[in-house]
């Protein structure tokens, strides 16, 4: 009989609320993780060119490596890499990742995340 196996690491793939123009996204996170990167999409009926910034951060501190990050957006533009963090950021269950977009066209951001 074969025991069952559990992998104690797993990519998880955190999507954030969509927005409107420079709003702040955000989610909560399940479980303990490590933050290994993010990315910004616009949404899909974007109708105009802009060029903003945008800043991750966790319960509300920015994250390291990660803000004031030059995001291009227009229409039927693909994704923008918004980085990955410089030093290991660490999160807990219920924290709260957001992003913080300006001069930038509405959209939705995901997390990628390693839990452990």
């Amino acid at each position: 009989m074969a025991y069952p196996q559990f992998y104690p690491f797993k990519t998880k793939y955190l999507q954030a609320s969509t927005t409107s123009s420079n709003t702040i996204s955000s989610t909560v996170v399940p479980a303990r993780a490590k933050l290994l990167g993010a990315w910004y999409a616009p949404t899909p009926v974007a109708s105009h060119t802009a060029v903003g910034t945008a800043t991750v951060a966790v319960n509300g501190t920015s994250v390291t490596g990660m803000s004031a990050i030059t995001v291009t957006t227009s229409t039927g533009d693909s994704a923008t890499n918004l980085g990955s963090p410089t030093v290991d950021t660490y999160l807990n269950a219920g924290d709260v990742l957001s992003t913080l977009c300006s001069s930038v066209t509405g959209g939705v951001t995901q997390y990628i995340l390693r839990e452990f």
